[in-house]
Order: structure tokens, then C-alpha cells, then sequence
């Protein structure tokens, strides 16, 4: 809590980026690999009425993904 508040009263010093572009760099970023990510979860719906799908979340929960 108490460096929040010094790093809030602390002034800051703005710099063109003609000064920091040396010791930076020509390139800021680089893409090193470009990709479409894999689909990794599968959804389900679960249809029906409310105490139905409620019964059968809680179900699912408890037996496949064991968190209940």
C-alpha cells in the first residue's frame, strides 16, 4: 500500500522516442509465429426444462469434470 502511494506522488518524466529508440531498436515487435489456435474444449448444451438441465449440470459436474 504504501509504494502505490509513493509510485502515485512520483512525478513522471516523458521522453520522446528519439531518445529511446537507440538503445530499443529499428523493430519494436516481431511476429515470430502466426497461427490459428487448436480448439481444445468441447461445449455442450444441455436442453430441456430448468430443473432438467439443473440436474443434469450438477450431474456432470460431480462425475466428469469432478469439481462438486
Amino acid at each position: 500500500m504504501i509504494g502505490s502511494k509513493q509510485a502515485k506522488n512520483k512525478p513522471m518524466r516523458k521522453v520522446a522516442m528519439t531518445e529511446v529508440q537507440p538503445a530499443m531498436g529499428a523493430n519494436l515487435q516481431r511476429i515470430e509465429r502466426l497461427y490459428i489456435p487448436q480448439k481444445t474444449k468441447n461445449t455442450q448444451f444441455l436442453e430441456g426444462p430448468p430443473a432438467d438441465v439443473a440436474k443434469k449440470l450438477v450431474e456432470k459436474l460431480r462425475n466428469e469434470i469432478r469439481v462438486l
